[in-house]
């Protein structure tokens, strides 16, 4: 085995939070403790719309899997670096040399072209004017301060057309990415490497009816994952999604179904199938009972979507 690697480490990368879903990854890889040892734990997350007077604190804890209760915040290049190692270890070849840092974690804000266009500061002022659009999120970190310039990027959700081809697998990042919120893509790109492994062992020592059977698994994941997940991801700036999430229904056990999304835990148990389309179902009838709020939303997005296929928009 051959890791080929485009940038050397260490790199800029924001800080990674994990979710509860990933730990079943990492033992499974034997570095559970490692990755622990520089984690900071989470056990939910906070929601803090500017309209609402106080944050959300949801617990995963809640969700619909209790055995998944917390996850980590991880250095970035720490994460790597033992990922690396790890590869390395298990016989895989190549040459790295990582430096970390420790203490950091990362801040950043998803916004949408037109705002960027309209913003003529330099992006070190540019972020902390975001930040200061959530006065609670600005409370929280007002003793904080930047460890190195900001960096920004644009329009980097993508996702390819086809999933595999002769002799080649897209994984990961290089087949989508989708989600700069719900910090689904480490979740994704690792599960996407173990269903990998499963199409080249049934390549390998399997029947040829087996293989062409575990390429259409995998094939039929990869679509269907960043499908899914966009569902939440492309709505979650609508003002039903904002109130259904600072307070989800308990019927029909949709709260949990909900946790169960944002632990990364969507895929693995068909059980929470039923109260995810609970929510979407809530979501529809709510949307069309409110028109007074639903239309401005719409026309809202549909302005951001056209403004952000112009060459004009740039970051600041």
């Amino acid at each position: 085995m051959i890791l080929l690697e485009k940038d050397q480490h260490s790199r800029f990368h924001i800080h990674q939070p994990l979710l509860p879903a990933n730990p079943p990854a990492f033992e499974q890889l034997g570095v559970a403790d490692a990755i622990s040892a520089i984690g900071m734990k989470k056990d939910g997350m906070d929601f803090n719309p500017p309209i609402h007077p106080s944050p959300t604190h949801v617990k995963f804890a809640k969700a619909w899997e209790k055995s998944m209760p917390s996850a980590w915040q991880v250095g970035r290049s720490e994460f790597d670096e033992i990922l690396l190692r790890n590869a390395e270890v298990r016989g895989a070849q190549m040459v790295q040399r990582c430096c970390v840092r420790d203490g950091t974690t990362s801040v950043g804000a998803v916004c949408w072209p037109s705002y960027l266009s309209s913003c003529k500061a330099e992006l070190n002022q540019f972020l902390p004017g975001a930040i200061a659009l959530t006065p609670n999120l600005a409370k929280r970190i007002k003793h904080a301060r930047m460890s190195s310039d900001g960096n920004a990027t644009a329009n980097y959700a993508d996702q390819s057309s086809v999933s595999h081809g002769n002799q080649y697998m897209l994984l990961g990042d290089a087949y989508a990415f989708v989600d700069q919120v719900f910090s689904s893509g480490v979740f994704l790109a690792m599960q996407n490497a173990f269903e990998a492994v499963d199409v080249i062992e049934a390549r390998l020592q399997k029947s040829p009816r087996e293989a062409k059977a575990a390429l259409r698994r995998f094939n039929c994941h990869m679509r269907r994952r960043p499908r899914e997940l966009s569902w939440f991801n492309y709505r979650r700036t609508n003002p039903t999604t904002r109130e259904l999430f600072i307070a989800p229904r308990s019927m029909l056990r949709v709260k949990e179904g909900l946790l169960a999304v944002l632990a990364g835990d969507i895929f693995r148990n068909r059980a929470i199938w039923p109260s995810t389309c609970g929510f979407k179902t809530i979501y529809y009838f709510d949307s069309m009972f409110h028109p007074r709020r639903t239309r401005p939303a719409l026309r809202a997005r549909a302005n951001h979507l056209h403004e952000a296929k112009m060459p004009s928009a740039a970051l600041p």
